[in-house]
C-alpha cells in the first residue's frame, strides 16, 4: 500500500503539502501501511502517537487503495460520535475524493442513488462510517477492513453506567476493540482492524489496553 500511494495518492489543496504523497515525510507510516495491506499477515494495529502526524492520512490511503487496487469487501470506519464522523466524512474524505480522479470518476457516478455522509458504495464494497459510542452500532454490519479513530474517546465499557441507582446500573456490552474484531469475525476470511488515537492516561484509554493486548 505504502508503494501504490507514492505513485497514485494525492493529498488535497486543504493538506500541509498538497499532492502526490511523500512518505520520506513521514517515515514512521511507512510499515504501518505494509501492515494494513492485505497481503501482510499482521490482523491489528494499534498506533497511540501525538497530533498531526498524518493518522488521518493512514485512514484515507486505505480507502483509496482498496478502491483503487479492488479489494473486495466492506469497509467500516468508526469515530467517537457521529458528529465527529459527519464531519470527517464532509471535509477529509470529500477532500481526498476531489484530489484523485480514480476516487471522483468511482464515486460520483454511484452516489446519486444512495450514498450519503455516512455510506459510500463502490464497485468493491461500501464504506460505512459511524459514531461509535452507542453499543447498536457494532451490529449488523461486517467488514474486511475496519477502523478506530481518536479510540482514546471511545469508552471502555460500552453502554455501562455506574452511578445512580442500583436498579439503573447497567453492566454494558462490552470492550469496543473486542466488538470491532467481531466485526470482522463475520467475513468468512481475514480482516484487518486498524486503531489509531492520541494518547490519554492509561488507566482511562481503551487505546492503551487495546496496544497492550496486540504483539
Amino acid at each position: 500500500m505504502d508503494e501504490w500511494a507514492e505513485k497514485r495518492f494525492h493529498l488535497p489543496k486543504t493538506a500541509h503539502i498538497p499532492g502526490l504523497i511523500n512518505l520520506s515525510l513521514t517515515p514512521y507510516n511507512r510499515q504501518i501501511m505494509k501492515d494494513l495491506s492485505p497481503s501482510s499477515p499482521v490482523r491489528k494495529v494499534v498506533y497511540i502517537c501525538g497530533t498531526q502526524v498524518a493518522k488521518s492520512t493512514i485512514i484515507l490511503v486505505s480507502f483509496g487503495y482498496r478502491v483503487d487496487c479492488k479489494i473486495y469487501g466492506d469497509m467500516l470506519y468508526y469515530f467517537p460520535d457521529d458528529g465527529m464522523a459527519s464531519k470527517w466524512s464532509k471535509t477529509k474524505l470529500e477532500d481526498v475524493i476531489k484530489s484523485n480522479d480514480f476516487l471522483r470518476e468511482e464515486l460520483e457516478n454511484r452516489k446519486k442513488s444512495d450514498d450519503n455522509v455516512t455510506l459510500k458504495k463502490t464497485l468493491i464494497g461500501a464504506l460505512i462510517i459511524k459514531g461509535g459510542k452507542s453499543g447498536g452500532k457494532y451490529r449488523m454490519a461486517t467488514g474486511s477492513f475496519i477502523v478506530a479513530d481518536d479510540f482514546a474517546d471511545f469508552p471502555l465499557n460500552l453502554g455501562a453506567t455506574t452511578s445512580g441507582k442500583e436498579s439503573e446500573k447497567k453492566a454494558g456490552e462490552g470492550a469496543p476493540d473486542k466488538l470491532l474484531e467481531d466485526r470482522g469475525s463475520g467475513t468468512g476470511e481475514a480482516s484487518k482492524l486498524f486503531i489509531n488515537s492520541s494518547p490519554k492516561s492509561e488507566n482511562e484509554c481503551p487505546a492503551w489496553r487495546s496496544y497492550q493486548n496486540t504483539n
